[in-house]
């Protein structure tokens, strides 16, 4: 379930992506640039058999990796939903079944953590 306050988390995760997509992604200091699904952000395909819908979260300046990784989550759920149109005024919680955080990529020159959150709907379900 996503309640509010993850909602809210997950517009400043939304937030944190589209900035770092507007400026560019800058390389790490290994040379390898993010990968691609860091800068694009949420997105909605339909390949004509599924619909396959993706929410990008980030965490920044979080000590413990287990937080991290769990506050980069549930900000990769929230921009899903947001990507579902999920989010209204009335919608203070909405229950995501079958989504999965399907990548997880930490930038080597600050330690954010970004997640990937990924809902396939099969044909006829939309």
């Amino acid at each position: 379930m996503v309640d509010a306050r993850g909602l809210l988390a997950g517009l400043w995760g939304l937030a944190l992506v589209m900035g770092i997509s507007a400026v560019g992604c800058t390389p790490s200091p290994d040379g390898a640039p993010p990968p691609a699904w860091v800068a694009r952000g949420a997105s909605v395909t339909d390949d004509g058999e599924r619909l396959v819908v993706h929410g990008v979260g980030a965490a920044q300046g979080i000590r413990n990796a287990s937080l991290a990784r769990a506050t980069a989550d549930n900000r990769a759920r929230a921009s899903l939903a947001r990507a579902l149109g999920a989010h209204s005024a009335k919608t203070s919680s909405v229950v995501l079944l079958g989504v999965e955080i399907d990548v997880r990529w930490v930038d080597p020159a600050d330690g954010t953590v970004f997640s990937r959150a990924r809902l396939v709907v099969p044909q006829g379900a939309y």
